[in-house]
């Protein structure tokens, strides 16, 4: 026996922060195939016409034939389409094919500006018998719930106030900071614990992204408008030689934000921006000696401004678009987790150590703060201690090892390096 599946009422989905809708099971003739190993897969795609537009579901159940009346794992996607757009979704869990009783858990994982309230939002799905022997489903939508408390500890400021703040990595143990700036020697690369820039001058117009070699030192800073045509490159400072280097194959990409992966003994660099071929907007992948084009990652919808990058170890990636809206992109798929969002500039974003959050500075409420977002729940909280009376937020990184965070603050338009540890429970 199959799971039945919703039927969702559009006019509801803006008003309440549950939706739960009890409906017959639609039934649909499956097929039926016996795998290589001797397992059976059911799989199941059908579509009927709703309230006001089209409903679709495509899911399977695999299972020993032994288990043809026990309980399976089920899984499903479904999506509805009208005049204002769709939502679409996932659940999965086990169901009693003898009775067909289930209780299932998944969530909505993309939507269109028209239900962008209830992306993200989570799914329970029950099948059950009726008193006469009918199966019905109850299908809920639940807005994402808050986080609990997380604990901003003893953030303060760690640099002097300069102009054009913009990124910003803490070193290894976090008692310094490294980030770009327009500093007393031009604009730059600078460091809290030493009066000189480290690099600046003509080289650079507006340094804006950073990012640091876990192994070899190098610093990568990207300038989205360096160069004679003012459309930016990515460049590479060796402080051991302390030579400055464009990367050729970066030019005319107006390059945002970086982030640097170590792989195979070498720098691999994402980066935000904009692909040369066509001007879509972008995140791109290229390493320092490579002079073929940057690969593009992701191009085009639903990025509009992609600009702050962070990088999980699974090589997930969590782009902070100018947009308002948090994404993240896991092989071919991206998935918002965020929306409505005012951020920073740049529009900042970073891990915590064990993944379980993405940080993003934002405004919230006139307030400005950190976003928690859960990696897994896309449930988020927000935090202000520490950062009280700043006006505007820029980047953030995370130290290698632990969970101090190095943050820009803006006051009116003068910029400062923060430290934030973070108290992850």
């Amino acid at each position: 026996m199959l799971p039945g599946c919703l039927l969702l009422l559009p006019a509801l989905l803006s008003a309440q922060e549950t939706l739960e809708v009890s409906i017959p099971n639609p039934g649909g003739q499956p097929v039926r195939e016996v795998q290589p190993d001797g397992r059976v897969a059911v799989r199941f795609q059908w579509s009927q016409p709703v309230r006001e537009g089209t409903f679709s579901e495509r899911g399977m159940q695999v299972f020993d034939p032994a288990l043809e009346q026990a309980s399976v794992t089920s899984s499903a996607f479904f999506k509805l389409d009208n005049a204002s757009g769709s939502i679409e979704g996932y659940y999965s869990g086990l169901v009693d094919r003898s009775t067909g009783e289930s209780v299932l858990q998944g969530s909505v994982i993309t939507a269109t500006k028209a239900y962008s309230d209830w992306m993200p939002a989570k799914v329970t799905y029950r099948t059950f018998l009726t008193e006469a022997g009918l199966l019905r489903a109850v299908l809920t939508i639940t807005a994402a719930t808050a986080l609990g408390d997380w604990l901003i500890e003893d953030a303060g400021v760690s640099s002097s106030a300069m102009s054009n703040v913009r990124d910003v990595v803490p070193n290894a143990d976090g008692t310094s900071f490294t980030f770009t700036a327009r500093g007393k020697d031009g604009p730059g690369v600078y460091r809290t614990d030493q009066e000189d820039a480290v690099v600046a001058g003509g080289t650079f117009t507006d340094p804006r992204g950073l990012a640091i070699s876990p192994v070899s030192g190098l610093i990568y800073i990207a300038d989205p408008r360096a160069g004679e045509e003012g459309r930016g490159r990515v460049f590479v400072y060796d402080p051991l030689s302390d030579a400055t280097e464009e990367l050729p194959q970066t030019l005319a990409s107006v390059p945002q934000s970086i982030a640097v992966v170590r792989k195979d003994a070498q720098d691999i660099l994402y980066y935000t921006g904009r692909d040369f071929s066509d001007g879509s907007p972008a995140v791109l992948r290229t390493t320092a000696d490579n002079p073929r084009p940057p690969v593009a990652v992701w191009k085009g919808d639903p990025l509009v401004s992609p600009d702050g990058l962070a990088i999980a170890r699974n090589e997930d990636m969590y782009v902070a678009d100018r947009s308002g809206a948090v994404y993240r992109i896991s092989g071919h798929e991206i998935v918002r987790i965020a929306s409505k969002l005012t951020l920073g500039n740049p529009a900042g974003i970073a891990l915590t150590r064990d993944e379980r959050l993405v940080v993003v500075p934002v405004i919230q409420n006139g307030r400005a703060g950190l976003l928690f977002i859960d990696t897994q729940t896309f449930a988020t909280g927000f935090a202000t201690k520490g950062l009280d009376g700043l006006d505007a937020l820029g980047g953030i990184q995370r130290a290698p090892h632990n969970d101090l965070f190095g943050l820009v603050g803006f006051t009116g338009s003068v910029g400062a390096v923060y430290h934030v540890p973070i108290h992850v429970q």
